[in-house]
């Protein structure tokens, strides 16, 4: 179905009258073309990549039962392994009901695949609206020069475009994949490797369910390098007003970018960044155990060249306890914004979200707040009180090791400058 659909993208760019087009629309037709068959190359790797990491996890799981003595385990792996040789997927029916372990492992892959799809879709629509930028942009040009009878043929294919039923199939599989994300909630991995002693529990555990777009590396672990991403200080961060008396936490935060595109077609050029949190949190002191803390994470955006700040969304995310001088360190999922700078002779005009800041709230157990802090200070008087619900919400484990995080699926940015205070990409948009 993904290369289907991909393959009629493309066919909607070259079907009927390529001699008849001119010059300048054959150019972003190409351009167009070759955008769609990076998305499917891009698509193609990752699942690849992911079906190489889920048959190594299902190997690893069988190793660790069999270590243990687990015949059930064993057993329930072995079999999905089979399936999964001839059937290259996984789907909820398949979702183990005998072993906890190969649930969760199964669950994760599930949620990542779906993930994968979520992104590339929003991707083909991201493509299909920029091409449709192009040549409204491309048509006005055409007028003004007079040159109607090629304005017309410009309006033509941008009409082919906007009313094509691939667009509408991609977003209602846009829509069914959300809610199926929304429904299958990742498991915790909880078998010990081959030859440990499982840990003794420290303090009452607890359920997670949630996203699988947060990245978390326990104590004594670090993030690997990651090229093309930057690091740096959040300009202005400092304690709100709530968590100027907290002192239960301790807490280093770092702002991290990832370049998610950065395309030019014709008179259009776009760009997508995902912006996102490398946390480190412990308990401030080696005394004082936290037990079952959740941070929060609000994300502000603004419009581009525009004014107004918008809560664009939420981050609900389940940790490790806090045990004496242990640190753990967060990737979050983030917020993606992104611009698209239409440029031609007489003007140019510029679309999208830009990141603004964020608040960061840490609450124990109990639902206390235990630390806050916000970037710039300007939000320093919007951070919460209690744990927000209906928020989405990450899980301790990191998803097989599969480097997805931070990669959070996230709708593309508007075409129209009008669009109202510019919270796009979904979330609890609330404008201040």
């Amino acid at each position: 179905m993904p290369g289907m659909v991909l393959a009629c993208l493309s066919l909607l760019v070259t079907s009927g009258r390529a001699a008849e087009l001119p010059a300048n629309l054959e150019a972003a037709k190409r351009n167009y073309e070759g955008a769609i068959s990076t998305a499917e190359r891009d698509c193609r790797t990752r699942t690849q990549a992911l079906n190489q990491e889920y048959a190594k996890s299902l190997d690893q799981l069988q190793d660790n039962a069999q270590a243990n003595g687990d015949l059930d385990s064993v057993m329930a792996t072995k079999s999905e392994k089979e399936r999964y040789l001839k059937a290259r997927t996984v789907t909820e029916a398949d979702l183990s009901s005998s072993s906890a372990v190969l649930r969760s492992v199964q669950t994760q892959f599930l949620r990542a695949s779906i993930g994968f799809e979520i992104e590339k879709n929003e991707r083909l629509l991201g493509l299909a609206r920029n091409h449709e930028a192009i040549l409204t942009e491309l048509e006005k040009e055409l007028t003004k020069q007079g040159n109607f009878d090629e304005a017309v043929k410009v309006r033509e294919e941008r009409d082919l475009i906007s009313s094509s039923p691939v667009i509408s199939q991609i977003e209602y599989q846009l829509a069914s994949l959300r809610v199926s994300l929304k429904r299958i909630a990742p498991e915790t991995i909880a078998s010990p490797a081959a030859g440990e002693t499982p840990a003794a529990p420290r303090g009452e555990e607890w359920d997670t369910v949630g996203g699988p777009n947060v990245t978390i590396y326990p104590h004594g672990t670090s993030p690997p390098r990651s090229t093309g991403v930057v690091l740096k200080r959040p300009a202005g961060m400092s304690a709100t007003d709530r968590g100027r008396s907290l002192h239960w936490v301790s807490a280093a935060v770092q702002l991290g970018e990832r370049e998610v595109s950065d395309t030019r077609s014709g008179i259009v050029r776009a760009e997508q960044t995902q912006n996102f949190l490398r946390i480190v949190l412990g308990s401030r002191s080696v005394e004082k155990t936290i037990i079952k803390p959740t941070a929060v994470v609000e994300y502000f955006t603004r419009p581009s060249g525009g004014s107004g700040i918008n809560r664009t969304s939420t981050e609900i995310i389940r940790l490790p306890n806090f045990v004496g001088s242990e640190r753990t360190t967060i990737d979050t999922a983030g917020v993606r914004t992104g611009q698209r700078v239409v440029t031609t002779r007489r003007v140019r005009r510029v679309f999208g979200t830009d990141y603004y800041g964020f608040v960061l709230s840490v609450f124990n157990g109990d639902g206390d707040l235990v630390y806050q802090c916000a970037a710039p200070s300007q939000l320093k008087d919007k951070g919460i009180d209690k744990i927000p619900g209906g928020a989405v919400v990450a899980s301790p484990v990191a998803p097989m090791n599969v480097q997805v995080a931070p990669q959070r699926v996230v709708r593309p940015a508007p075409v129209q400058a009008e669009e109202p205070g510019g919270g796009v990409w979904g979330g609890d948009n609330q404008s201040f």
